[in-house]
């Protein structure tokens, strides 16, 4: 959840090239009280914040899971 207290989402993109082939991302979904989506932020090698380095079909996001 976001600081406004609202459900969020996280998508994985297994197969997203952002780098290298399939190094894979994360997509989050930012929503709103009714569930549509207020905003987003995707995650991968090159965008997001993320310091990790990834390997050619790394396939980072694959799985994910409730928190």
């Amino acid at each position: 959840m976001a600081a406004d207290g609202d459900r969020d989402l996280v998508v994985g993109l297994p197969t997203d090239n952002g780098g290298g082939p399939h190094r894979g991302g994360l997509l989050v979904l930012f929503l709103n009280a009714n569930g549509t989506v207020a905003a987003q932020q995707k995650i991968s090698q090159v965008v997001g914040g993320f310091t990790g380095t990834l390997p050619d079909d790394a396939y980072f996001g694959i799985a994910t899971s409730a928190l």
